[in-house]
């Protein structure tokens, strides 16, 4: 529970206090079910809450800014729902490193007693998507990660639900606004 607990105060401390002139970041309010097929036809539902990041920018640019954030963070977007307005990488596999930082910067899987946190000792599949808003002159994007990891134990044990850190969004926040060549602070 004191890990549950833990998680969510850094998803919020992460997306609450990001904000930037041009952008600004909140939790998103529990809403309905992000549901998502992946190719093989697997369903994954979620009614976590993700993050809302709103730009001062019309939905297409912003639709332009998201594809070019997602390719610039090695997560090439394979959701396009244009009609939707969603974008999503569906099934991204990421072992070690992903963008420069150890996983435990992104996901929290729980921690060994031995080897630390679990999300440096195996290999995650993360489901990111981004689902765009447009009010009058402004644009909201509202990001939702979720993940899984199989530990590098040398068990054949089942996959270990992840949440995330916050600064996988974040990090997609400070990419978008790059490319709508607004101010990230």
């Amino acid at each position: 529970m004191q890990r549950t607990f833990t998680a969510v105060s850094l998803v919020l401390l992460a997306t609450g206090c990001a904000g930037a002139s041009g952008t600004t970041t909140t939790p998103a309010p529990n809403t309905n079910p992000v549901v998502m097929i992946d190719e093989n036809g697997r369903t994954f539902r979620s009614t976590q809450s993700g993050t809302v990041a709103s730009f001062d920018a019309p939905i297409d640019s912003v639709w332009n800014a998201v594809l070019a954030a997602y390719s610039a963070m090695e997560m090439e977007a394979n959701t396009l729902d244009r009609p939707g307005r969603t974008i999503g990488r569906n099934r991204l596999i990421i072992r070690r490193t992903f963008n420069g930082s150890r996983l435990s910067t992104f996901f929290s899987c729980g921690d060994d007693m031995v080897s630390g946190p679990n999300a440096n000792n195996g290999e995650i599949t993360a489901n990111v998507v981004s689902h765009l808003e447009e009010s009058g002159s402004s644009t909201s994007v509202a990001t939702m990660v979720t993940a899984n990891i199989r530990l590098y134990t040398g068990t054949s044990g089942g996959a270990i639900r992840c949440g995330s850190t916050g600064e996988l969004e974040e990090r997609l926040r400070k990419a978008i606004a790059k490319q709508l060549g607004v101010s990230s602070n």
